[in-house]
């Protein structure tokens, strides 16, 4: 009943996002991720592309310095006190994301949405809404953003799936940590260290990265001494710059910090791991 509720809802909502159908035909840009990395990176040294940005990305310090024009939360009912969070079925809890999204001020930057937030945001002006409440397949033929689009799932893949739409030519992601070989494990609002995975022999985002075929030239940015399952460059090399290391308590707010926090259970398969994760927390 939500479901078919939503759709016609936002039926000529969605029918907007056609003003960005080929808008940056042939250009380049950055997608970050919210991966560890980011701890390792200055962010002036990406100003000279337009970024897309997502998830928690904005607590970030030195967000301002970035190039941003778009921003993409995907998380059904982000912007509702009250969300299902990890679990399925009809489990409601309180919503640990909402004061954070409330108190970030909006750039000028367009942010992409799931659609279900249609009905919590008040002043829409700056605001975009896309879904795959079709349950469409990943494919490039389900690309479009005036309807249900296969690419809206996690933030990347819905970045991802922006950027081909706009006609970007390619993109460098940034803090996308999952491709890197090894897999690094973390986030860069994390305050305690990364993990790595030395063992794993998956391939991340590999039906991503066939679905989407010639249609975006993509490129990993890593950090020094690691390599990636896709094609990559290092930082160091990108940017003729040395890495420059600051822990999350140092490009964060204490505040942000400290609802964050509250916000790692969703990460743990139960509550002792979480208990244990929380812990080890190392707070300044």
């Amino acid at each position: 009943m939500f479901r078919k509720l939503l759709k016609k809802s936002t039926k000529n909502v969605m029918k907007q996002n056609s003003t960005f159908y080929q808008i940056h035909k042939g250009d380049k840009c950055y997608i970050f991720g919210n991966g560890d990395s980011i701890k390792y990176f200055d962010l002036g040294c990406f100003n000279d592309k337009i970024s897309f940005g997502c998830n928690i990305l904005r607590v970030h310090k030195d967000f301002n310095k970035l190039n941003l024009k778009y921003y993409v939360s995907v998380h059904p009912l982000l912007y509702s006190p009250i969300w299902r969070g990890v679990q399925s079925g009809a489990h409601l809890e309180k919503n640990p994301f909402y004061n954070i999204f409330q108190n970030l001020k909006n750039t000028g930057y367009i942010h992409f949405v799931h659609a279900s937030n249609y009905f919590f945001i008040k002043n829409k002006s700056n605001y975009r809404f896309v879904h795959n409440l079709n349950k469409k397949p990943l494919d490039i033929k389900y690309c479009d953003f005036t309807s249900s689009s296969s690419f809206v799932d996690g933030g990347l893949s819905t970045m991802i799936g922006l950027a081909i739409y706009m006609g970007f030519k390619k993109a460098y992601l940034v803090g996308c940590d999952y491709f890197y070989k090894p897999i690094v494990n973390g986030h860069f609002w994390d305050r305690n260290n990364a993990r790595y995975d030395y063992s794993s022999t998956e391939i991340y985002g590999e039906k991503l990265i066939s679905s989407i075929g010639d249609a975006i030239d993509l490129t990993v940015i890593t950090r020094k001494g690691f390599s990636s399952i896709q094609k990559s460059i290092q930082y160091e090399n990108l940017f003729n710059t040395k890495e420059n290391f600051k822990p999350a308590d140092k490009i964060i707010s204490k505040r942000n910090l400290k609802a964050l926090d509250k916000t790692l259970y969703l990460r743990y398969s139960s509550k002792k791991e979480y208990l244990k994760a929380i812990s080890k927390i190392k707070v300044s």
